[in-house]
This record gives structure tokens, sequence and C-alpha cells, in this order.
């Protein structure tokens, strides 16, 4: 009889006897050539004993609560249904399985309970773990990102200016490949350049390199990893560009707006009873801060232009005045407006005894909570007026100083300027799930994930052609049960027509323009596979939008372009969706970097940070991130085009294995031990009959009983790659 143990968090839960325990171990289901599994059960149904109740923290009971804490194990009065719980399957001492367990409902019935889950492998778990967590970009009402579920990159935080950019240049320069840190390419986001010579400093715009994101990934959810391919120098120059239409910074003090200094008389009457009115008691100031803010008249009235949701503000207004002359008070009202209506007022009295006499006078006005939406308007005025007795000598009311500060009560974003602080967590692509980036770099380059059965939480990672090895195959020819039933179908029978490895469609000008002269996008694949009887299409799709190279014949300097234009060619900078490129420092002619106004000189360079889909613009040579060659480019390279690219690296030889007219898959039963399942190696080849095959998947494993496990296999066609 075979003992079967299963352990959650380290400690053992009771099993029935009649326990049943189907597992299935995938690689990738050939089927679907986009696709990567991971081990998994059907219902495992643990009992009601006092162990069990223990481990799920008698979650039976209808008023069960406990307090949960994420670094404790996830059991006992810690037990979170929600949560993943690790788990381990024996079979007489042997593992078989090693992952995660979920709950998925507990049933009572006449007073029995039963507890029903299923279990994961660490692919699966590694999913899990990451849950819906994006890159980053949420904030909490204090304006900070919440970094508990976001990748923190406020390391990295630095100025927006040429030093840093042109230091990033060179510190990949001297390694020639980088991984981490910040990266300042040169890329087109539209009235960026006068003559595609020289730059504003709007087209210097921060990077990140994917290998930190996919670290930072791995580390958050727990799980370490291994993968050759990961630190080779063609993937450790790959950057995530920046992609709004603005570079943002993170601020609280949206005006802060100062004058010093006499200006004109705010009244002078003598004409009892007249009152008069100045716009504002800070005309003529000087914006100090401006953040989301359109001055208006010189400091007349602030406009607040931002796009974003409200926000509430204070506000505080120190005012200092300065009357002469005159022998009878004037009365002074200042009042703080709000869209035309008084928020805060002061209201004082000028009692000038003598035509020579200075008095001075402070007053302060604030407001709190003020709920500021786009559009809105905040004015100071003043009023004077006599008291209705008719002066005996000219008098003069002066604003000597005033100072207009608008806080926002949490950090919210606005439009930076060349000089300024910027926060990097702040400029990473929103919105963008950490799973849906990890996933595509996995199809991006045909990646084979791997769970150590010896170390928790960790996965070998390696691409398609590194992946198997024929050199030492196990034979299986004398486990094959011939009296079940045998399938050897041809794999044009399970396979489609047409394979398409897709970018994610953007509508950026070039984009847009290529996709409607071709009908397909730009790097986009098809590939044939000359099957007769199928019409069917599959689809490998990314999240990464291509990204065009654009370059002038006899120019030396060729960018990728991300922006829109209308039909008269006035460019506009925009949004797009997430990137990936190549990075590389590249000499160029000398050149300038110019301000916002494209007539302003800054500085100059006789280099360019380089980002693309092709490893140099020049001569490219190395993979391409395409899938395949565009058929029409916007710039002229100085040799041929390069050849390798994704498809042809990374998927041709998988291609041809699976659409030979050869290609077969076998499902037959063989018996399998606890030892072979422990032992259970995808990248191993199997032989049958004297032929190779490649395990793709092991379906419902008997943990509870001696019995053949149905398998599927895939002819090997080719040896090597």
């Amino acid at each position: 009889m075979i003992n079967t143990e299963i352990f959650i968090e380290g400690l053992q839960a009771d099993l029935s006897a009649d326990v049943s325990a189907l597992f299935t171990y995938s690689l990738a289901d050939v089927k679907e050539f986009d696709s990567r599994d991971t081990a998994y059960s059907k219902t495992i149904v643990f009992p009601g004993t006092n162990q069990n109740h223990q481990l799920f923290g008698h979650a039976f009971e209808f008023t069960a609560y406990n307090e949960y804490d994420s670094g404790m194990p996830n059991i006992g009065s810690n037990f979170n249904a929600a949560k993943a719980a690790r788990c381990l399957v024996l079979l007489d001492g042997v593992q078989i399985f090693k992952g995660i367990l979920r709950l998925l409902e507990i049933k009572i019935l006449n007073g029995a309970i039963e507890y029903e889950a299923f279990v994961t492998g660490e692919l699966g778990g590694l999913i899990t773990a990451i849950g819906n967590r994006k890159l980053t970009g949420n904030t909490d009402t204090a304006g900070y990102l919440s970094i508990a579920d976001d990748l923190d990159f406020s390391s990295y935080n630095q100025d927006w200016n040429f030093t840093n950019i042109t230091q990033s240049w060179a510190d990949l320069a001297v390694a020639g490949y980088l991984g981490y840190g910040v990266y300042w390419p040169l890329i087109d986001y539209g009235n960026t350049t006068p003559d595609r010579v020289h730059y504003s400093y709007q087209a210097m715009r921060p990077a990140l390199y994917v290998h930190e994101y996919l670290v930072k990934i791995f580390e958050k959810a727990g799980y370490t990893f291994e993968c050759p391919f990961f630190e080779t120098p063609f993937f450790l120059r790959q950057v995530i560009p920046h992609n709004e239409d603005k570079i943002y910074k993170m601020v609280r003090m949206l005006v802060k707006h100062q004058r010093f200094g006499a200006m004109p008389a705010l009244l002078e009457s003598a004409t009892p009873g007249v009152g008069g009115t100045l716009t504002s008691a800070v005309v003529h100031g000087t914006s100090i801060e401006l953040n989301n803010f359109t001055v208006n008249g010189g400091g007349a009235s602030f406009t607040y232009n931002a796009g974003q949701p409200t926000i509430p503000i204070s506000i505080s207004v120190p005012i200092a005045f300065r009357s002469t002359g005159g022998q009878h008070g004037v009365r002074v009202t200042v009042s703080l407006l709000f869209n035309g209506v008084p928020i805060d007022d002061a209201v004082f009295q000028l009692d000038n005894p003598g035509p020579t006499f200075n008095q001075y006078n402070n007053v302060l006005l604030q407001a709190s909570g003020v709920l500021l939406a786009p559009g809105d308007i905040i004015a100071v005025h003043a009023v004077a007026v006599y008291p209705g007795i008719p002066p005996l000598s000219a008098w003069e009311v002066f604003v000597t100083s005033s100072t207009i500060a608008i806080e926002a009560q949490y950090a919210v974003a606005a439009p930076a300027s060349f000089g300024d602080p910027l926060s990097i967590n702040n400029l990473i692509p929103k919105g963008i799930l950490q799973k849906d980036l990890l996933i595509s770099i996995v199809k991006m380059f045909n990646l084979y994930i791997l769970e150590d059965p010896q170390r928790n939480r960790h996965l070998k990672i390696l691409p398609y052609p590194d992946f198997f090895d024929n050199s030492d195959p196990l034979d299986w020819t004398n486990k094959v049960d011939r009296s079940r039933d045998i399938s050897l179908k041809p794999m044009s029978e399970v396979n489609a027509k047409y394979f398409n490895f897709l970018y994610e469609k953007d509508n950026d000008y070039d984009n847009d323009t290529y996709y409607k002269r071709y009908a397909m996008g730009y790097g986009d694949r098809t590939y044939d596979s000359g099957l007769d009887f199928v019409k069917d299409k599959k689809d490998l799709k990314i999240i990464f939008a291509p990204t065009p190279i654009v370059g002038l014949f006899g120019n030396d300097k060729a960018v990728s372009r991300i922006m829109k234009a209308d039909g008269n060619g006035v460019e506009t900078r925009t949004e797009s969706k997430i990137r990936i490129l190549q990075a590389k420092r590249m000499p160029a002619a000398a050149w300038n970097l110019l301000d916002d106004d494209l007539a302003t000189v800054l500085s100059s360079s006789v280099y360019y940070g380089y980002a693309g889909h092709v490893d140099d613009p020049g001569t490219p040579q190395g993979a391409d991130l395409n899938f395949g060659a565009p058929a029409e480019i916007y710039w002229v390279p100085a040799n041929p085009y390069t050849a390798p690219n994704l498809f042809n690296v990374c998927y041709s030889a998988y291609m041809a294995e699976i659409t030979n007219k050869d290609s077969k898959l076998l499902t037959c039963y063989v018996r399998l031990s606890q030892v072979d399942i422990y032992a259970l190696n995808f990248a191993r080849a199997i032989r049958i009959d004297g032929q190779l095959w490649r395990l793709n998947r092991a379906i419902d494993y008997n943990a509870a009983q001696e019995d053949v496990t149905k398998v599927e296999l895939l002819k090997v066609i080719n040896l090597s790659y």
C-alpha cells in the first residue's frame, strides 16, 4: 500500500484512507504554442479532523476571524484562505509534488466537515504571489507610492540634467551592457527637433532596464530564479522607456507667488464715500513655484489647468499695506476669492493723523480643505472706502509686499522642467501588471521554465534552443502499457494554418501609418505552416508596442520616434503603449541640446543615447527585437538589415519541429514510479522503440495507488539547432 503524506507549511495534514490525488505535470501545450504550464492537482479532500481544523485555522466556524500576518506561515491562527500556503506531497517518502495549496471550499454535511483544496506548482505559485500587482504608479493619500505592492526604484531619483543623461550613456559604453540603473535615451517624442540633428531636452527621458524589472518582480513575490539568458549582453541592454506625453514631478506646492516693494496706489480719491477696487493684491509679482497653474495678468489671478481629479488644497496669503496722507480713516477689505466667491477676508482701518504720516498694516488670509478642480480660479482682491467725510488732503494706500501660497494636501503630479528633481517611480509605465510583463518576456524569447525540486520558490529559465537535452535520453520502451489505447496523431491535425507573432497595436504616427499601408503591425510576423487541411490561425501576442526608427539620409543619428502628427505635419506629444528597446551609446557629429523652444542651446555632445529595436542603427548585426523584418524602414543603415530577429532566433526551430510533415503527438499510458515522478525532467528526451520524444504532459498521475499514467509526447525532428 502506498503511503501518501501531504505537508502544509511544514506541518503534516491528516488524510482519509481513500484519499485520491491526481497530479498533472506539464511544461507547455504544443497545441497552444504560446502557453506555459505548471504542475497541478485535481481537488484534494481533507477530512475535518482536529489536526486539519488547526491547520486551516478553524475556518469552518461561522464566526471565524483572525489577524493575518504576511510574514508568518499561512497556517493555524494565521491562516488566510485568500493567500497561498506552501505544500509538499510525498509518496513512500519520495517527493512527487512541491508548490502551493489553495483552499476552495468547506463542506459540512450532517456534522461532518471536509476541506476541498487543490495544489499548483511553483510557476503557478509565482503567478499567484504576483497577483494583480502593477509595476508602479499607485499612490496613497499622502502622495507616496504604495511600495508594498509596486516596485521601488526610488534609489535612482535624480535631477533632469545633461550631466545625469550623458553619464548614463558613458556607464553603458564602459560596460557594453548594464541591466541596472537609469538610462536616458534620445527618443523623438514630437516637437523635439528642428532638423533631426539637434534635439530638445524633452527628447531625453528616463528608461529602466528590463533585467531589473524582472529581478524586482521575483524578489517582491518571494521567488528566486536562474536564467543565463537574462545575464547575456543582449538582454542586459534592453530597456523600457518613458511612455507619457510629459515628464511629471511630484509636488505639493502648486503656487508660490511673491512681490516686494511699492506698487501703484490701491485707491486715490477726494470724493466722499467712493471706493476703489484693485484687481489683485499680488499683481505684478514673481512666481517662484507655478505647478499646474496659469498666472493671469502678472498675478491678478491663478487658474488651475491640470487634468487631474479634484484635489484638496490649502491657501495662505500674507499681505503688508502702507498708507500715507489723509486725516480721516480709510476702511480696507481684503478678500481671498475662489471662483469669484470670498472664502476668507480681513477688514482694517487706516487712520492717518497727518498728511506725512505712514501707517503699516499686515493681514493674513487663509483657507484649507478647498477642493480644487481644473478651471478653478483663485484671486485676491482689495477694496478701500472713505467713511463718507471729504478728505482734507490727498492719501494713498500701497501694497508693500504680498505672497500667495497654494499647497496641495498630498503630492500631485505636475509637468517638470529641465533641472527639476524627478521621482523615478512616477515615471514608470502606469497600469501595467507585473505578471503581464513577465509573461510577455517569456513569450518574446520563447523561454521555458522548470521548477527546482530541491529549492523552494526557485525556478530555472532557459530559451527553447538551449532547453532540451537529447544527449542522454531516458528509455521508456518497457514502461509503455501496450494494452491501453495508443494515439499517434500528426501535428497537422492539432496545428493551425497561420501562426501570428504580434506586438500590441498603437496609434502613434509611425505605427498608424505603417499599419494602414501594410495591414499589419511594424515588427509583426506571420508564419505559414503550409498545412492543407486546416484554416485556423493562432496568435502569440505581447503587451509591448513596436517602435519604428526614423533617420534622415546623410544624418548620423537614427532614433526611435513616438509621437502623433496631423495631416499638416503638426506634431504633438502623446501617451503610448509600453515599449521595449535595445540601448547603446552611439557616436555622432557634434549636436546641440536645446531648450523646449528649439532655439536656446543648453549643451552639446558628440554622442547620443540610442534605444531601438535593432542593436545598432548604423550597422545592425545582432538580434532584432521585431518578430520579423519590417516591409519598410525609415532610416538608412550602412549595411543590410539584420537577419536575426525574435522569430528566426527564438521560434524558427520550434515551429519547424511542430509543423514538420513527420511531426507527431504520441498519447499513451506508461507506468511511472514515485522516483520517476520525482526525477521528471521535461528537458530530457524520452526513447520509445528507438525514437526520441519530448515529454509534453503527464496527465492525472495517481498518488494513491499504483497505476499507469497518461502522457503526451512530441516527436523529436531535429537533434540540434
